[in-house]
């Protein structure tokens, strides 16, 4: 059955190739961007490959910008199967806590927790429309919190101190709506793409990453088409397995 699926940051990188991935499977694809111009190319290269794709502009931190989203995706379709919360930013990896500057860590929340929190509200009525509706908020291992509090791990030495906190409150908005949606059709869990050759990280070379963005997408395609809807809210996955908080 061909589901209708809007990812946020979708012009590159994971969110593209998750995309990319869904559409080839032959769903219809809505791909959202702050960079009007980069968004519709994004779509316009998805299309020439025979998927189903559409641009919506989309700015995760302006509240505006999120019912605009909305109302524009209405006026094509009836309802939402799958909201996949891509869009992220990671600005502070290299910083110790006390070298994060307000603006960075406010900028990092708004972007990575409060938008898709919010996104999520505004798009309810429409995945509520749907008889298999789905939620993916892509988190991170950095934000678990078994992991931050393990000194063995190997991420120990990962600073971060922003994005990390950001995407262990997503995952709290993951367990939130979970709760909200547990008597309903619609599912919400977490995943992490694991560390990935993106742009994401503006100070670091991610380039000799383990996995590349088509690998990071394939736990989100999964969770949005293939895996059973009963087994994933309310859970957190790496490569197709649940992982701890």
């Amino acid at each position: 059955m061909q589901k209708t699926c809007l990812i946020t940051g979708a012009s590159r990188g994971i969110g593209y190739e998750t995309a990319k991935g869904l559409g080839h499977q032959g769903h219809k694809v809505y791909i959202t961007a702050r960079n009007s111009q980069k968004g519709q190319e994004a779509a316009q290269k998805l299309s020439q490959e025979g998927i189903q794709a559409r641009f919506i502009e989309l700015d995760i931190t302006d509240p505006q910008s999120i019912v605009r989203a909305r109302t524009q995706l209405a006026q094509h379709e009836e309802k939402l199967d799958v909201l996949i919360n891509n869009a992220g930013i990671m600005i502070d990896s290299i910083f110790t806590p006390d070298k994060v500057s307000f603006e960075d860590f406010s900028s990092t929340l708004s972007t990575n927790t409060t938008g898709p929190y919010f996104l999520i509200q505004e798009f309810m009525p429409l995945l509520a429309k749907s008889a298999d509706a789905r939620v993916i908020n892509m988190s991170s291992d950095l934000g678990a919190m078994t992991q931050a509090s393990d000194p063995q791990s190997r991420f120990d030495a990962v600073l971060a101190p922003g994005y990390r906190i950001s995407k262990a409150a997503l995952n709290m908005v993951t367990l939130i709506y979970a709760k909200h949606f547990r008597d309903t059709d619609i599912s919400i869990c977490s995943c992490s793409p694991g560390w990935c050759q993106t742009s994401l990280d503006p100070h670091i070379d991610s380039s000799k990453a383990p996995n590349t963005a088509v690998d990071g997408a394939q736990t989100p395609i999964w969770l949005a088409s293939e895996a059973n809807k009963a087994d994933i809210n309310g859970q957190f996955f790496y490569k197709k397995s649940t992982i701890n908080w």
